[in-house]
């Protein structure tokens, strides 16, 4: 009788993880909510909703003593404030004046402070004992040196809001949450330590029943009920690009730059002060001054040529505990050249490959049984075989094999390094593996995480650039010809008009077509929600059903069950 073999000791036999199957199940829309969190705003509410509830994306939290040795920390309202002081040259060009400003007489007394949390933390009074957070940066979770930048601190911040507006915003108790699911809407270039931590945060600690994670962009053509688009996402901090095919995103026509409305709103600031804006005190680096300015251009600031004369307006500062005092001024071609720098980014100080987002090179997780660890390590080995070493000296105990792995991993991370191919530092890699996850989607030129450096671009040369990715020529003519925008930083009058010329411009002839499909105002609706809608729709389809990630699964396999279901390509 032939001896039984021994399996191997140091490889645990793998768990299937075969979704379970629910069989006449009817998913309700008033059963499922949709996250979509956003650097500036979060967008939440229940898949039957017509449209989500918006609230500020920040939190304050009370210090433990006013008289500690740690210093107040309050993040910024507009994070790239001080840019474009190093860019000023720039801004001399095309611009006109905008001249005799006016003061004029105080009125009334504004509003009160409020120290609601966290939907009303951006009115919390200064000095009063409270540090100010935004949870999401660029669209990553926002992971800094200084106070609250951990990721604990960050997740703790983001179950707080996320929690509070369940409760406040939707009227769901947080006890319920256990027959309730949730869709997470996530960034097209996503960083997998973040959408594990998110999930686990939805299904451990806040106690959904069954979450799903989706990218964006396809929720987005979901929203705008088209299935081949590229997809232009213009948010607060952050501008990406990529093709999505029959509702799969094409992972190497993905694009994503550090700038956004936010930067449109510094520009405007100071195009205005350099012919003497009237209101001298402001400041963009006062959370009240910079929420100011963001109405202002929201208010004043366009594309459209037809438009762009001098004219007076009026305008109102309203502090809360001060004087409201009503402003004369004059503005001409500020009001359009400020937008521009979306299609000039030089406007905004921005040039180089710093505000450039790629995906980190080595990314290792224990709980993912195919994270670039192992792939190093498979490779590794299979190297080894074909070049003949001796498979006898694969019984090594298991403290020798830790040793050998190690020194692997040194290794490829420094011919990585003298390559200049990219890849994380030693002592990066040791941090995640401790569990100090920092975000894989770091700025080019702070580290060398990335897989190659690309220049920051303008919108419609990003565009074309994306298209260019794409592998057939027949595709490319599609993605072309059908252009899809979301959100909320380029929803001006005439910005269709502008991306139509600055394409049409650039097009090759072979991928040309008439007409050429530009979306702004997907299904005459708000573009800032679209993603959001798309992903209500997602939810309620049958096909869906094998796509949700039970609470008790997760807590059994971890990563590997999320790597199995994602409707996306985890990469």
């Amino acid at each position: 009788m032939a001896p039984t073999p021994i399996p191997t000791p140091t490889k645990r036999p793998y768990a299937a993880t075969v979704p379970e199957t629910i069989v006449g199940e009817a998913i309700q829309g008033n059963a499922v909510v949709i996250i979509q969190p956003g650097s500036s705003r979060l967008r939440i509410g229940r898949a039957s909703d017509t449209f989500p509830v918006t609230i500020p994306h920040v939190i304050s939290r009370k210090r433990k003593s006013t008289n500690s040795a740690l210093p107040h920390h309050e993040d910024p309202v507009l994070p790239a404030v001080g840019k474009i002081e190093a860019a000023m040259a720039v801004h001399e060009k095309g611009l006109e004046d905008a001249e005799d400003k006016m003061w004029n007489c105080k009125t009334v007394i504004g509003a009160q402070w409020n120290q609601t949390l966290p939907e009303q933390a951006l009115y919390v009074k200064p000095n009063s004992g409270y540090n100010l957070h935004w949870p999401i940066r660029h669209g990553q979770l926002h992971l800094h040196p200084g106070i609250g930048g951990s990721l604990t601190a960050v997740l703790n911040d983001l179950e707080t809001i996320w929690g509070s507006a369940i409760s406040n915003q939707l009227e769901i108790p947080l006890k319920d949450l256990k027959h309730y699911r949730a869709v997470l809407v996530i960034p097209d270039m996503y960083d997998r330590w973040h959408v594990k931590e998110l999930t686990s945060l939805l299904l451990t600690r806040l106690g959904f029943s069954a979450v799903f994670a989706h990218q964006v962009s396809v929720c987005a053509t979901f929203g705008a009920g088209v299935n081949t688009a590229c997809v232009v996402d213009v948010g607060d901090q952050k501008t990406s690009v990529c093709c999505i095919e029959d509702g799969i995103v094409i992972p190497s026509t993905r694009l994503c730059y550090n700038y956004g409305g936010s930067d449109i709103t510094l520009a405007f600031y100071q195009m205005l002060k350099r012919y003497e804006f009237p209101y001298r005190r402001c400041n963009p680096h006062v959370r009240m001054d910079a929420i100011f300015l963001q109405g202002l251009k929201e208010q004043f600031c366009h594309l459209d040529l037809n438009s762009c004369k001098l004219q007076t307006q009026v305008f109102k500062v309203t502090h809360p505990e001060q004087n409201i005092w009503e402003y004369f001024l004059k503005l001409g071609d500020e009001c359009m050249m400020a937008p521009l720098g979306i299609f000039t980014p030089e406007v905004f100080g921005i040039t180089g490959v710093a505000d450039v987002q790629k995906t980190a090179r080595y990314y290792t997780d224990s709980s993912d049984p195919f994270d670039d660890d192992y792939l190093n390590q498979i490779q590794r080995r299979k190297g080894m075989k074909d070049s003949g070493v001796d498979s006898g000296k694969q019984d090594l105990d298991a403290a020798d094999d830790s040793a050998i792995n190690q020194s692997q991993q040194e290794d490829d991370l420094i011919k990585d390094d003298e390559l200049n191919v990219g890849s994380l530092s030693k002592e990066a890699v040791e941090e995640k593996s401790n569990g100090n996850a920092g975000s894989s989607y770091e700025r080019a030129g702070e580290s060398g995480a990335f897989e190659e450096a690309d220049q920051v671009l303008p919108l419609d040369q990003a565009i074309l650039k994306s298209v260019e990715r794409c592998e057939f020529d027949e595709l490319k003519r599609k993605m072309i010809n059908t252009v899809l925008v979301v959100g909320g930083g380029l929803m001006m009058p005439g910005a269709q008009q502008w991306l139509r010329h600055g394409l049409s411009t650039n097009i090759p002839a072979k991928y040309r077509c008439e007409p050429m499909e530009i979306i702004t105002e997907p299904k005459e609706g708000d573009p800032r929600s679209t993603a959001w809608k798309g992903a209500a729709v997602m939810a309620c389809l049958d096909t869906a059903q094998e796509l949700w990630i039970r609470q008790k699964e997760w807590k059994q396999f971890g990563f590997r069950l999320l790597r199995e279901r994602a409707p996306f390509i985890i990469d």
